[in-house]
């Protein structure tokens, strides 16, 4: 396992666009109320990111910007699961040991005199007050299970008292507002790809636009990989395509605009039912298109608007797919329709 040695203290998204720092309580407020990408100091001192690293809102953590650098990622459940096992108390900061390596400030170098620690300094609510220092951290983290609702995980590492000794609390209670800690993984430098001499590995760092051709290679058998490339093919509607046909999570990973696109998000949710979660508003009101969605996934149904799942022919189609599942998404009306139900009984078998 490849972490980081520290919590992330960046000041600028991949692209370059500067994040603002809340400062001052009034400032700390601003970005709350107006859901503005924001980072702070723990408890609002000067320096104190040199120690803890930034405490980042929602909001940061998961713009589309990127605010991980590159050949890193934010670690998910899993993640934090495996180090469990490895896990040891130490005073007031969690150790972990020798199997984990530790790659020191972003720069690929590999850290052989440290160990990995939690250093247990609590939060920051997002209207100023420290919390929890000493008896917890809690960090963003990713959800390996839904990637579209990443924005709402955290992990918290709590202290080793007696009824919570070696803890992870894992859910979904990180709302976007929140300030957290960021540790991350390192990606594995090289990704597999298939070529007509059988599989070849391909170096994370030829992903580019340069390498157009090579990048679509690799999304076509493993959409996911699109996390991985180049920022600027996460807006190239080919390469998405790709992505969301091999793996329709890969949207997830691509730029916002294709959320409105039609036949994007109807090859995604084919094999994702998130991915029409993540589709515009006028598209999940749109009867025809999620006729074709629902009839493919019947899934999806529990992301179309709520004028259509009183519509019988939509749960129908979605029935023919999952079955009673649909009916759960469903209408109490159609719910309670009995002829109708026995008429989706009848198709279903």
């Amino acid at each position: 396992m490849n972490w980081s040695t520290r919590n992330l203290d960046v000041e600028q998204f991949r692209n370059g666009d500067s994040i603002f720092q809340a400062r001052t309580e009034n400032e700390l407020k601003y970005a709350t109320s107006n859901g503005i990408p924001a980072f702070i100091e723990l408890g609002l001192v000067e320096g104190n990111h040199l120690k803890y690293g930034y405490l980042y809102n929602g909001y940061a953590a998961f713009d589309k910007r990127g605010l991980i650098p590159r050949g890193y990622r934010m670690p998910d459940g899993g993640d934090y699961i495996k180090l469990l096992d490895l896990n040891q108390a130490l005073n007031k900061t969690y150790i972990f040991n020798d199997d984990v390596q530790l790659f020191d400030d972003y720069t690929d170098e590999l850290e052989t005199s440290k160990k990995l620690t939690f250093v247990l300094a609590g939060t920051q609510d997002p209207y100023g007050a420290s919390v929890g220092y000493g008896d917890y951290v809690i960090n963003w983290a990713r959800s390996e299970l839904d990637g579209d609702a990443q924005w709402q995980y955290c992990v918290t590492i709590v202290n080793d008292s007696a009824d919570s000794k070696n803890q992870l609390w894992w859910g979904k209670d990180g709302h976007l507002e929140n300030f957290y800690f960021i540790r991350t993984v390192k990606e594995n430098p090289f990704i597999s790809v298939n070529t007509s001499n059988g599989d070849s590995l391909i170096s994370i760092e030829d992903l580019t636009v340069e390498n157009r051709d090579l990048v679509l290679r690799v999304l076509s058998t493993n959409g996911d990989a699109i996390r991985l490339v180049d920022d600027s093919l996460k807006s190239d509607r080919d390469e998405v395509m790709v992505a969301v046909a091999s793996n329709g999570k890969a949207l997830v990973y691509a730029n916002p605009i294709f959320h409105s696109d039609q036949e994007i998000i109807r090859v995604a949710a084919k094999s994702y039912s998130r991915a029409f979660q993540m589709a515009d508003d006028p598209l999940k009101a749109n009867r025809e298109f999620v006729l074709d969605v629902v009839s493919q996934n019947g899934e999806a149904l529990k992301y179309a608007d709520s004028t259509l799942r009183k519509d019988p022919k939509v749960i129908f189609m979605a029935y023919k797919q999952i079955g009673e599942e649909a009916l759960g998404f469903a209408d109490e009306s159609l719910r309670e329709d009995k002829g109708f139900i026995k008429k989706c009984e009848r198709a279903y078998r």
